[in-house]
């Protein structure tokens, strides 16, 4: 698995995200590859996407926060989701090797969204409801 072909499809998972200003994150499953992969970029400083193979030992802690989530996989909606400000979970390099990626705030938000596609949530199952957003309009106000 950690080969070429892994490192295509991460690529390809990055440069898809960057193809969308209000996409910050994407899992494997979402493009139909049925692989523990995803990539999170909240700041969408794509020197620094955070990747994420094989997760397990995943810890959430600190004070519950609700805020409003959406998903490229479900376009024009909107739902508030609780979640845990910390994040702690262990992953798989592209080299193979095991790391400890530390997350807080809504860099951790953001990755426990991609870690619930890689288990087969979405957020709209967490969600206490669904509102429809604008989407396009969202997209013209953060290209500014």
């Amino acid at each position: 698995m950690f080969d070429e072909s892994l490192t295509h499809l991460v690529e390809d998972l990055i440069e898809t995200m960057k193809s969308d200003i209000i996409c910050i994150g994407l899992a494997a499953p979402q493009v139909g590859i049925s692989l523990q992969v995803a990539v999170v970029c909240p700041d969408r400083d794509f020197s620094n996407v955070k990747v994420l193979i094989n997760p397990t030992n995943i810890t959430e802690s600190g004070k519950k926060d609700i805020k409003r989530e959406s998903c490229m996989s479900l376009p024009d909606l909107g739902g508030n989701v609780e979640r845990r400000k910390r994040l702690s979970v262990d992953v798989r390099t592209l080299a193979g090797e095991t790391a400890t990626l530390q997350f807080e705030g809504f860099e951790a938000r953001a990755v426990a969204h991609e870690l619930d596609h890689l288990s087969g949530t979405m957020y709209s199952d967490k969600a206490d409801a669904l509102v429809t957003l604008d989407f396009d309009a969202i997209r013209s106000k953060l290209a500014g």
